[in-house]
């Protein structure tokens, strides 16, 4: 039986909002994605706020991806300390790009499919202004 896939942004601050708003109006409907703006208020805590999530997912029916914003940093630390407690992906320094890319994913998450997302070159940052240079004296030689 095929797996649906249940994902979670979890990012510092207000980032988890930001990345909500851009993806409805770049890909629609969002209400499937759990968005968690983290640290955000004096009583926040991050231990309950992952186990919540983890008690939340039907392990047996969804694959669980974990996007968080900053690999190294304290959000994504706290479920890298739960990896070997429950089956879930992890992913850190997620941008706009790939958080489209999962949500619009129709195939069930594997391995796999997770690393071929994560190392294409769509994802990455693109220097554009050389670039710009480029086609700047392209456009001159067409003059």
């Amino acid at each position: 039986m095929e797996k649906i896939t249940k994902i979670v942004v979890a990012t510092h601050g207000k980032l988890a909002e930001g990345f909500k708003s851009a993806m409805n109006i770049i890909a629609g409907d969002t209400t499937e994605v759990k968005f968690l703006s983290c640290y955000t208020t004096p009583d926040f805590d991050m231990e309950e706020t992952v186990q919540q999530v983890f008690k939340e997912t039907d392990f047996e029916h969804e694959n669980l991806l974990v996007c968080t914003d900053l690999f190294g940093g304290s959000v994504c630390n706290w479920f890298m300390k739960h990896y070997n407690d429950h089956p879930f992906f992890l992913v850190a320094n997620v941008n706009l790009g790939i958080l489209v890319d999962f949500l619009l994913t129709g195939e069930e998450l594997n391995v796999e499919l997770l690393r071929e997302k994560c190392n294409s070159d769509l994802h990455k940052p693109v220097e554009v202004s050389s670039r710009m240079e480029d086609i700047e004296e392209d456009d001159d030689d067409d003059l």
